[in-house]
C-alpha cells in the first residue's frame, strides 16, 4: 500500500498533463500512487497517457463531467494512501515537493495539512521569489506561529482567524498535502460550484485542524492569460461567496472577535469594488454598479467606491476620455 496518493483531475488539458505527471514521476519521494480523475475530456487526454498506463505509472479513472470538487472527490475515493496530495493537470511540482511536505507530516502528527510557496507563473521562465513570498506572508502571520525552523512552520488554532482576512487564498491546491483521516470529519469539496470549491475546502480544514507551511517555492502555478481573463467573473465571484458564507458563519460565532469580522467585512467590500473596477474598465454598466453598491453595503467609508459609482453614471464618451487620461499618465510615471 502507497503512503501517498497524488490525485490530478484533468479536463481537457492534454497539452500540458504530461509534464504534470512527470513532475511527480521525477519526485524523489516514491512511496506514492498517481491518480489521474479524467473529469469527461473531449480532447485526446486519453490517448496521450497511454504509454503511462501500459507502464503501470498511473491509474486512470473516467468519469462524465462533474467539475473539479467532484474529480478530488473521485480521486480522494479511491485514494489508498495515508496522505493526499493535489495537483492541476497544467500545473506542476518542483524538486522535492512531495518529500518535504512528507516530512513534516511525519514529524508532526497534529498537523492536517500542510502547504508550501508555489512560483505563479504566465510563461515558462519562472519569477524570482515566490507567490507567498511578494505577499509577505510570514510578517502577516507572524503571531500565530507554534514552532518554526529554518524553513518550517507550525500555526497554532488562530491561524483560521487570520487567514481569512489575508489578501489572497495562499493555500493553494496545488501546494497541499493532507491527511486523507481528515476527510471523515471535513467531508468532501463542495460540487456545486467549479470555483473556489478548493480554497472554502482548505478553510474548513483551518478551522478544525493545526496547519502547516514550508518557506519554499515547491510548486509551479501556470496562469493563461486568456482563461483568466475570460473567468474573470467566476473567479471574483466565487471567492466573494467563499467569504461570504465565512461572515455568516462567523456572526453566529459567539467567540467570534469582532476586529475579526470588521475585517472580514472590509475584505468582501475591497474584493466587490476590484470586481467592479474590472468591468468599469471594459464598460460594463450594470455590472459595475452593482459590485460597487456591494461593496460599500459591506463598508459605508469605501470612498473609492462612491468615486467609482459616479464614474459609472457619466455618460460612456466621458468614461472612455478618462480611461484614456488614466493611461497617458500610467504611461508618464513609468
Amino acid at each position: 500500500m502507497p503512503k501517498l496518493s497524488v490525485v490530478i483531475p484533468t479536463y481537457n488539458c492534454s497539452k500540458y498533463l504530461p509534464d504534470a505527471i512527470d513532475s511527480v514521476l521525477r519526485q524523489k519521494y516514491q512511496d506514492c500512487e498517481v491518480l489521474i480523475i479524467d473529469d469527461g475530456s473531449k480532447d485526446d487526454t486519453r490517448n496521450v497517457l497511454v504509454s503511462y498506463i501500459e507502464k503501470k505509472l498511473i491509474k486512470y479513472f473516467y468519469q462524465g463531467n462533474q467539475g473539479p470538487g467532484a474529480a478530488r472527490n473521485k480521486g480522494i475515493s479511491v485514494a489508498k494512501g495515508d496522505y493526499i496530495s493535489f495537483l492541476d493537470a497544467d500545473d506542476k511540482l518542483l524538486q522535492n515537493s512531495l518529500l518535504e511536505k512528507c516530512i513534516l507530516l511525519d514529524r508532526f502528527p497534529e498537523v492536517a495539512l500542510t502547504f508550501s510557496d508555489y512560483f505563479l507563473s504566465f510563461e515558462e521562465n519562472l519569477p524570482s521569489i515566490g507567490r507567498l513570498s511578494s505577499q509577505r506572508f510570514l510578517s502577516f502571520f507572524k503571531d500565530v506561529i507554534s514552532y518554526k525552523d529554518d524553513y518550517r512552520y507550525i500555526f497554532n488554532p488562530f491561524f483560521y482567524y487570520k487567514y481569512i482576512t489575508f489578501p489572497v487564498w495562499a493555500i493553494w491546491t496545488g501546494t497541499v498535502m493532507m491527511r486523507k483521516d481528515v476527510v471523515s470529519n471535513i467531508g468532501l469539496f463542495r460540487t456545486d460550484t467549479s470555483h473556489a470549491e478548493d480554497a472554502e475546502y482548505w478553510l474548513r480544514v483551518a478551522k478544525d485542524y493545526r496547519i502547516g507551511f514550508i518557506n519554499k517555492p515547491l510548486s509551479v502555478y501556470k496562469r493563461n492569460r486568456s482563461v483568466l481573463t475570460n473567468d474573470r467573473e467566476n473567479y471574483f465571484l466565487g471567492g466573494i461567496e467563499s467569504r461570504l458564507k465565512i461572515l455568516n458563519c462567523e456572526l453566529k460565532n459567539k467567540n467570534c472577535p469582532p476586529s475579526i469580522i470588521f475585517k472580514l467585512k472590509n475584505k468582501i467590500s475591497k474584493e466587490y469594488s476590484e470586481f467592479g473596477r474590472h468591468y468599469l474598465r471594459s464598460f460594463e454598466i450594470k455590472k459595475s454598479r452593482f459590485a460597487f453598491l456591494n461593496a460599500l453595503k459591506f463598508n459605508r467609508l469605501s470612498f473609492t467606491s462612491y468615486a467609482f459609482i459616479f464614474i459609472s453614471l457619466l455618460p460612456i464618451y466621458f468614461q472612455k476620455k478618462l480611461k484614456n487620461i488614466r493611461k497617458k499618465i500610467r504611461k508618464l510615471i513609468t
